[in-house]
């Protein structure tokens, strides 16, 4: 697997988890509101770097592109 579908995965697990710890928090075995907020921030973090990389790697071919085309010019 690629770091990509790894980081995938577990920004759906930290999704799943905060789930579970909202639907906790609300029926009655509460944990605190912090574990709710480290688990969302975890995962929205995640998943932005995961956007981010996926822009970084893009900028990256076309810029490799660009230098290509101006050498065969």
């Amino acid at each position: 697997m690629d770091k990509d579908k790894i980081i995938d995965w577990v920004v759906w697990v930290l999704i799943v988890v905060a789930i579970i710890l909202f639907l906790l928090r609300i029926f009655g075995n509460s944990p605190t509101v912090d574990q709710l907020a480290v688990a969302v921030l975890v995962g929205f973090l995640l998943k932005i770097y995961s956007k981010v990389d996926k822009i970084d790697k893009k900028l990256f071919e076309l810029s490799f592109e660009l230098k290509n085309h101006k050498h065969n010019n």
